[in-house]
């Protein structure tokens, strides 16, 4: 397996991994698709046939928010509205869809790190269990474990 390095500038973030599992409760949820977006360009630039696609992550987040302004709309008018019946009715195929297409974002990302990357892969379990937060402690310790300040190790 040997490691290549992106050919343009744009390069995975270090982010706190503390930070990122808080932003995440915080929006709901909202932040794990917009992680996918952030990074995609610079994760994509490592294999040319398995890539983080826009408009997956984009789909995830627009329709994860959809569901949040449909839910607190309710709440604001009444429990029983109209809005809230929408809400229901639609809550458990979009919180599925985002489920499933946010473990295939995280697999691919995976799959990518795993060809594209010198050391110990990324844990298919930890991958699956904790998605972006996971990915996200693995690339900060592939600076670390390579003391670099900057992304040169990704």
């Amino acid at each position: 397996m040997e490691a290549t390095q992106p050919q343009d500038t744009h390069k995975p973030k270090k982010s706190q991994v503390w930070l990122i599992v808080a932003i995440t409760i915080l929006t709901v949820g909202m932040y794990s698709p917009y992680w996918f977006l952030t990074r995609r360009k610079a994760l994509n630039q490592f294999d040319y046939f398995r890539f983080i696609p826009m408009g997956l992550p984009f789909l995830v987040l627009i329709s994860f928010g959809a569901l949040t302004a449909v839910l607190l709309l309710s709440f604001w008018v009444y429990i029983l509205t109209p809005y809230f019946l929408i809400y229901n009715a639609f809550e458990s195929w979009v919180s599925w869809f985002g489920f499933i297409s946010l473990i295939y974002l995280s697999l691919v990302t995976r799959y990518i790190f795993k060809k594209n990357v010198e050391g110990k892969e990324p844990n298919i379990v930890l991958t699956i269990l904790f998605m972006h937060v996971y990915l996200q402690y693995y690339i900060n310790r592939a600076f670390h474990k390579r003391g670099e300040t900057d992304a040169k190790a990704l």
